[in-house]
């Protein structure tokens, strides 16, 4: 999983930091929020750990099964509870980033399980690990 803090990650996206602030979100305050993303993105971890297998990539589908409804909402509740003394527009926002970065992280984190799966492969898996060998010399 990613080291990296969420306020960290904002402080480097200037981007992010940019809409933010336009959107009159207190940028000071989200350290404040660090905790909560990090127990998110480690729920949203352990449910693609227990995936079988993902066969239906139409767009829809697929970011359902890897962030699903119910953790974006999970996400509303906190941000709404955490910075009730701000503007709705300042929270949509903040949500918006958030649910991107976690879909973002989501997909990263099921190409890596599917790429560690490779290795485990009984036929393939030695090969696959050839392969990788080679190509990182």
């Amino acid at each position: 999983m990613n080291g990296m803090l969420l306020s960290e990650k904002l402080i480097l996206n200037v981007a992010e930091r940019y809409l933010l602030r336009l959107s009159g979100f207190d940028l000071d305050r989200i350290a404040t929020f660090d905790q909560v993303y990090q127990e998110l993105q480690e729920s949203v971890f352990i449910h693609l750990c227990s995936l079988v297998e993902i066969t239906d990539f139409s767009d829809k589908a697929y970011a359902e099964t890897i962030v699903p409804a119910d953790k974006l909402n999970t996400l509303r509740e906190k941000i709404d509870t955490y910075y009730c003394d701000m503007d709705q527009k300042a929270r949509t926002t903040f949500w918006s980033i958030l649910s991107v970065m976690l879909w973002e992280d989501s997909h990263q984190y099921l190409c890596d399980i599917q790429y560690e799966k490779r290795f485990k492969d009984p036929i393939l898996g030695e090969a696959f690990k050839a392969i990788d060998d080679f190509c990182n010399t």
